[in-house]
C-alpha cells in the first residue's frame, strides 16, 4: 500500500466521526489515543470519573495544539460519565479494566453503538488494510513484559541489520504507547510486538482475533477483585491469545500453562508433549520442550523465571529466520525492563533492586527466590513490600516470609498507612502471632522515604535491598510506575 493510500485509509475511518473515549488514563496511552483521533479529524468526547485536576497537563497540551473545547473538536467530561456520551456517538473506545457489565458500555451496545478496545481497533484496521503485517502477542500473569520487550529487542536488532526497511513496533499494554497511533506508519511486511493483558484480550475476543505468533508465559491468580474470584473467567480472557489462530500461526507456551488450558478447555485440547513440533488446527506449533529454566542463555537477568522468558522469546522469534547464535548475541546485552527486578545500583556493598511492577504476592515470591540464588549464606534480603490488595491469597507469601525469617535470610518492611494499603493490613494481621512471639521481625512503616531509610540502615555489606511490593499501589501512589519512579528518586542520590 502506498503512503498516500495508507494515509487515506485510517484518516477516512476516523474523520468526522463522533467518538467517545472512556478514560483519559494516567499512563499516557489515553492521551495518545485522543490526540491521534483529533489529528485524524474526529470529534472526541473524553470522559473520566477522575477529577479534572488529575488531567491538567494533558488538557493544556491539547489546548496548545489548538484542540480546545471552544474549537468544537473536543469535549471534556471529568468526575463522571454521562449516558448521552455513550449513546450519541458513532463509536466508543473503552477504558482498560472496565468491568464487562459496565453500565455505560452496556448502554452503548444496547443502542447499537460499537464499542472497541484501543488495541483491538488497531488490529482490526491493520488486518482490513494489510496482508503481510505480522502480529506477535505475549500474555501471562507473570513474565509477559520481559518476554515482550526481549522479543521486540531481538527482532529490532536482527532486522536492523538484515532488512532495515522492515519496521518493528512495540504496543499493547506498554506505558506511554498508544497502540492506535502506530497505524500512522505501518506498512506491508512490518512486525508489531504487543504485550497483551486480559483486558486487551477481551477486545481481541470481541473481534475473534489472535496474533500470528502468540506467547502465553504463565497463569496464576491475579485481578480477582475484577473477576470476582472466578479463575475460569480470567483464563478465558487470556485464552483469546490463541483461540482464534489459523493453522499457519504459532503458539508458544509452557507445560504449566498447557495444564491450565486442558483444565479450562477440556482434556486433549492440546497435543501431548512429544508432538509439540507439529502444526495442527488446535495447537498451531506449541513448543513446550524449550521452556525449561535450564539457564543456558548468558544474560544480565537473574532468576530461573527469566530463563523461562528467554526460552519463550527464542521459540517465538525462530520463525523470523533468526538462528541460535544471532539470538544469543542479542540476549546477552539485554538489560531487562525498568521496574521488573531491575538492578539499580550498589551502595556500600548493598545491591538495590527495583521490582515495583510486582503487584501480586506470587510475584514478590519470584523476586525473592531470584535474589536468593545470588546470595551467600551470610547475607540476607531486606524486603519492602505492601500496598492495596487484589483479593488474592497471601498464604504462600506468608509462608515464604516465615521460612526465610526463621533462617535469618529475610527482614521485612511493610508499607502500611492503615487507609490505602488493605493488602498490607491483611498481611500484618496474618503474621500478628509470629510477630508477637518474636519468630519474625517485621516493621510497619507508613511512607516510602522512611521505609527506604530504615532498609538502608538495616542492610550490611553483601545484603540485597529489594523493593518488591506484592500489591497494587493505588492510594499511596498513582500506579506502579509512579511508585517505582518515587523509589528511584529516593535511591538515585545515595
Amino acid at each position: 500500500m502506498s503512503t498516500l493510500m495508507q494515509s487515506q485509509f485510517y484518516k477516512k475511518f476516523f474523520e468526522g466521526k463522533r467518538i467517545t473515549k472512556q478514560g483519559f488514563g494516567v499512563l499516557g496511552r489515553g492521551f495518545g489515543v485522543v490526540k491521534f483521533l483529533l489529528d485524524c479529524g474526529a470529534n472526541v468526547t473524553v470522559t473520566d470519573t477522575k477529577p479534572a485536576s488529575d488531567f491538567t497537563e494533558q488538557v493544556k497540551e491539547l489546548e496548545s495544539l489548538g484542540y480546545t473545547e471552544a474549537s468544537g473538536k473536543v469535549k471534556f467530561v471529568f468526575g463522571e460519565h454521562r449516558e448521552e456520551d455513550f449513546t450519541n456517538c458513532d463509536f466508543v473506545i473503552q477504558a482498560s479494566g472496565v468491568p464487562k457489565d459496565n453500565h455505560y458500555l452496556t448502554l452503548a451496545k444496547t443502542n447499537n453503538v460499537p464499542v472497541y478496545q484501543e488495541s483491538s481497533l488497531f488490529v482490526k484496521l491493520v488486518h482490513e488494510n494489510f496482508n503481510e503485517v505480522k502480529m506477535v502477542g505475549v500474555t501471562g500473569t507473570r513474565g509477559k513484559t520481559t518476554t515482550t520487550f526481549l522479543i521486540y529487542e531481538v527482532l529490532k536488532n536482527y532486522f536492523n541489520v538484515k532488512e532495515p526497511q522492515k519496521q518493528i513496533y512495540l504496543g499493547g499494554n506498554v506505558q506511554g504507547v498508544a497502540t492506535l497511533e502506530l497505524i500512522r506508519n505501518i506498512k506491508e511486511d512490518d512486525v508489531v510486538v504487543m504485550e497483551l493483558d486480559s483486558w486487551i484480550l477481551q477486545g481481541f475476543g470481541d473481534i475473534k482475533y489472535s496474533p500470528n505468533v502468540a506467547v502465553f508465559t504463565s497463569f496464576m491468580p491475579d485481578h480477582m477483585n475484577y473477576y470476582k474470584g472466578d479463575m475460569k473467567d480470567y483464563f478465558l480472557d487470556k485464552a483469546n491469545i490463541f483461540l482464534h489462530q489459523t493453522e499457519t500461526d504459532i503458539f508458544v507456551t509452557t507445560p504449566a500453562v498447557q495444564v491450565e488450558i486442558e483444565k479450562y478447555l477440556g482434556d486433549g485440547y492440546m497435543l501431548n508433549s512429544q508432538n509439540v513440533e507439529l502444526v495442527s488446527p488446535l495447537l498451531k506449533g506449541v513448543d513446550t520442550s524449550e521452556t525449561s529454566a535450564g539457564g543456558f542463555f548468558k544474560t544480565h537477568l537473574i532468576g530461573a523465571h527469566n530463563q523461562v522468558a528467554i526460552n519463550l522469546a527464542w521459540r517465538a522469534v525462530k520463525g523470523f529466520g533468526i538462528n541460535d547464535e544471532e539470538f544469543r548475541n542479542i540476549v546477552k546485552d539485554f538489560k531487562g525492563v525498568r521496574g521488573r527486578l531491575e538492578f539499580v545500583k550498589e551502595v556500600k556493598g548493598v545491591r538495590i533492586y527495583n521490582d515495583t511492577c510486582s503487584t501480586t504476592p506470587d510475584a514478590t515470591i519470584v523476586g525473592v527466590n531470584a535474589i536468593l540464588e545470588t546470595l551467600t549464606d551470610e547475607n540476607k534480603i531486606i524486603l519492602i513490600c505492601g500496598g492495596k490488595e487484589k483479593e488474592l491469597d497471601q498464604t504462600n507469601l506468608v509462608n515464604k516470609i516465615l521460612e526465610l525469617s526463621n533462617q535469618n535470610s529475610l527482614e521485612v518492611i511493610v508499607l502500611n498507612d492503615e487507609v490505602n494499603t488493605t493488602g498490607s493490613k491483611k498481611l500484618l494481621d496474618t503474621l500478628k502471632g509470629p510477630i508477637s512471639q518474636g519468630e519474625v521481625a517485621i516493621r510497619s512503616i507508613n511512607n516510602l522515604p522512611d521505609a527506604v531509610k530504615i532498609a538502608l540502615e538495616t542492610a550490611k555489606e553483601g545484603d540485597v535491598f529489594l523493593f518488591s511490593p506484592g500489591f497494587t499501589s493505588f492510594g499511596m501512589f498513582k500506579n506502579e510506575y509512579d511508585r517505582g519512579n518515587k523509589f528511584m528518586e529516593l535511591v538515585s542520590n545515595l
